[in-house]
């Protein structure tokens, strides 16, 4: 049973995940909506995990990600994407779902590569995410684990 703010995260890395796929790029509205509301959040519920929570996750979220940007290996909307759901899952959670999203991601190029023989295609970040994403929430962050 997904709790606090997953479902949000999911249903943005879902709408994330339509658009990369379609059109190659994630909406910009989407993810500073995902991350005003990830501080909102964090400002009005300090019973949760409060607004240092959140930021620390927000950052867990985007440093990993702006060092794959800079080398070129992602785009300014994955790493604000990747940004938004640190804030709304916190640290430790997004970084079980990045983790998982390298490996789905090598899986979804090597694919790319056996199908087309070249890896020319941009592969969409946002889809192996929302999968990472499901597998994390929906399993516990251990339940995707090998023992």
């Amino acid at each position: 049973m997904l709790t606090g703010a997953e479902p949000l995260a999911v249903g943005v890395a879902g709408v994330a995940a339509a658009f990369d796929l379609r059109t190659r790029r994630i909406p910009n509205a989407l993810t500073y909506a995902a991350l005003a509301t990830a501080l909102g959040i964090g400002f009005l519920h300090a019973a949760e995990p409060g607004l240092a929570a959140r930021l620390g996750g927000i950052a867990a979220g985007f440093v990993p990600c702006f060092a794959l940007f800079a080398c070129g290996g992602l785009g300014g909307g994955d790493v604000k994407l990747s940004a938004a759901l640190g804030g709304l899952l916190g640290a430790a959670r997004i970084l079980d779902v990045l983790l998982l999203t390298a490996v789905l991601g090598a899986l979804l190029a090597l694919a790319v590569l056996a199908w087309r023989r070249s890896l020319a295609t941009r592969i969409p970040f946002a889809l192996p995410l929302l999968v990472a994403l499901l597998l994390v929430v929906g399993g516990g962050s251990d339940a995707w684990r090998l023992p």
